[in-house]
């Protein structure tokens, strides 16, 4: 594997024929391309999440190669780079991710569905009037930018602006710039700093209803504790994750769909299929097919030892689609039972705040498009174009032909009950008990038990009805997950903490 080129046309046009290889053959093996280990197994993969006394987070919005002298003197004139949220360990970002979890709770997510089904909405009913039409370039550019940029409180106007910004960033970071190109894209990332700063002075002056001014309020309680250097930067790393990656997984998805017609139908006959089918599109193609980490010390891992301070990169998508975690890993299945346990929003501490943002945003738009565009297909012998990137697997255009029009739903996308399960029930049968001090929402115990835990409108774990069915063993085994041990089991009569 010491060929290996995350960059070819070959890999990129499919990436998993060589990460299935290596699952086989060198499950963990050394690149010199990229100077990092590969991990490619679902099992070494999830023993590196869980990892964080063995592996730092600390790379992972880190250049995967090296920044001329030149492009580096222009990066110096943004604000200063501190570690928040992907990039921070430890306290540093447990205390960072506490806040951004308050900013960006369930309550805040479901305050923007009303606009996202409205948009979407708008988007796919111009899709429809064309008789060919690029999915990519009409629902799934636009539509994660919108949502994403307005939970921030951007303006509309300056999406456009926003998402140049945000992809020469991440070229910058994990794609192989050519020299002559660094120094224009290094100004670029320094006038998208240079906007934030100014839009955190603006809601300063004047908050409004959005995620920036939410951070504000709690930057005004405790100065100390959250700056405003802080919050820039978690502006600066969440400008790219509320949108880059639902872009990729809304084209991943109706791309798969198209392509395994069957599977299509079931969605169709049965809408009740449509949070499994999200679960099996972020399952099957990973937005993010790898992802980077670096060793703290020494440490063994699927039979190679990484010396300390080496790069690591974990291979979401190749670990998504390992055999051993997933039978019959390569069929596309929308009624998978536990697609669910899939890597690509990550694990623990770090599992992503997003998510159940992108899954409602990727809900919304299957509904639509069971209720507007049934009959759509793929058009045939086209090439699926993607971004050279390591890190983010992008589709750049997907054409499809809509079909003759469906009458529209007057259900539309809320025609069906939402799959997230209301928060804040509680359990009153059960000897369960969430330390709400301790919960930062890593959704450990949901994705292992979504009828027995559920995110509540305040950004914490609660205890739902369904936890009475589990028994004892069970919870203990689901608490085990939680890597803050927010999650107490507790014996007859006990009092919870």
């Amino acid at each position: 594997m010491h060929d290996f080129d995350p960059l070819a046309d070959d890999y990129l046009r499919d990436p998993y024929a060589v990460l299935q290889v290596a699952q086989r053959e060198h499950p963990v093996f050394f690149s010199p391309e990229l100077d990092a280990y590969i991990v490619t197994r679902f099992a070494d993969v999830e023993q590196v999440f869980a990892d964080s006394e063995s592996f730092s987070s600390s790379n992972t919005v880190s250049p995967l190669w090296p920044v001329t002298a030149e492009a580096a003197a222009v990066l110096g004139k943004a604000f200063q780079r501190l570690p928040t949220l992907t990039n921070a360990d430890g306290e540093r970002h447990d205390s960072m991710r506490r806040f951004v979890q308050k900013a960006l709770s369930p309550r805040r997510y479901k305050s923007l569905r009303p606009r996202l089904e409205a948009q979407a909405a708008e988007l796919i009913d111009r899709l429809r009037s064309q008789p060919v039409a690029d999915f990519y370039a009409d629902v799934a550019y636009p539509l994660p930018a919108m949502t994403g940029f307005g939970l921030l409180g951007f303006p509309e106007e300056d999406t456009e602006l926003l998402k140049s910004w945000v992809s020469d960033r991440q070229q910058m970071t994990w794609g192989k710039t050519q020299p002559e190109d660094q120094v224009r894209i290094a100004e670029n990332i320094v006038a998208f700093s240079d906007y934030i700063e100014a839009f955190i002075q603006t809601r300063l002056q004047s908050p409004q209803d959005d995620a920036v001014s939410d951070l504000l309020a709690m930057h005004r309680e405790k100065p100390d504790e959250l700056t405003l250097l802080d919050i820039a930067n978690i502006v600066f790393l969440l400008s790219a994750g509320a949108h880059e990656s639902t872009t990729a997984l809304m084209t991943h998805c109706i791309r798969r769909l198209m392509e395994n017609p069957a599977e299509w139908e079931r969605v169709k006959a049965d809408p009740t299929l449509i949070p499994t089918a999200v679960e099996e599109a972020l399952r099957y193609d990973a937005s993010s097919i790898m992802w980077p980490r670096k060793a703290r010390v020494e440490v063994e891992l699927g039979g190679v030892t990484i010396p300390a301070g080496s790069a690591v990169l974990l291979a979401l998508g190749g670990a998504n689609r390992d055999e051993e975690a997933f039978p019959d890993a390569q069929r596309f299945d929308v009624g998978r039972p536990d697609s669910r346990r899939h890597l690509s929003f990550g694990r623990t501490t770090h599992f992503c705040l997003g998510a159940p943002l992108a899954r409602m945003e990727m809900e919304v738009v299957l509904r639509l498009l069971v209720a507007k565009v049934p009959n759509m297909t793929l058009v045939e012998d086209q090439e699926f174009p993607y971004q050279k990137n390591v890190v983010m697997r992008s589709p750049q255009g997907l054409l499809i032909r809509p079909g003759t029009p469906a009458e529209s739903s007057s259900e539309g996308a809320g025609g069906e009950a939402s799959a997230q399960t209301t928060a804040g029930t509680a359990a009153t049968s059960t000897l369960v008990a969430i330390d709400t001090d301790k919960c930062l929402a890593a959704g450990a115990c949901v994705d292992a038990a979504p009828d027995a835990f559920a995110l509540s409108d305040e950004g914490q774990s609660v205890v739902l009805p369904g936890a009475a069915g589990r028994t004892r063993e069970e919870l203990l085994k689901i608490a085990t997950l939680c890597p803050n041990g927010a999650i107490a089991v507790l014996a007859a009569g006990s009092k919870t903490p």
